[in-house]
């Protein structure tokens, strides 16, 4: 896994990820989201150049979701995963065409579509 921390033009943090995101890099990543979840409104996750994600970081997105819903933050991809992430999602139940339980009305959902 790489991650890079860009920052956008208006302010957001990009958190840039690519490689195998898997249960080896959850630690890492987490601290990371941690950071940016204290220092900006709007993170933006870029997964573009991802090449395979597992569970436990599956988990670790809705975490960050959930959190950045309670904090009343952004978060969001800044572009569409790679191909055999978005797969991966879909296998695993994740693409909705509505907002998860966690989202109020007014939030668009990580997961939606």
């Amino acid at each position: 896994m790489e991650l890079v921390l860009d920052e956008g033009a208006k302010g957001e943090a990009i958190v840039r990820l690519s490689g195998e995101l898997t249960v080896a890099d959850v630690l890492a990543v987490r601290q990371t989201f941690l950071k940016v979840l204290e220092e900006s409104q709007e993170i933006l996750v870029d997964l573009g150049a991802a090449e395979t994600i597992d569970s436990y970081f599956l988990q670790l997105l809705c975490s960050a979701h959930r959190s950045c819903i309670l904090n009343q933050k952004k978060l969001s991809f800044s572009n569409p995963p790679s191909a055999s992430v978005q797969g991966i999602f879909a296998l695993a139940g994740f693409v909705r065409n509505q907002g998860c339980s966690q989202c109020p009305a007014n939030v668009k959902c990580l997961w939606s579509a």
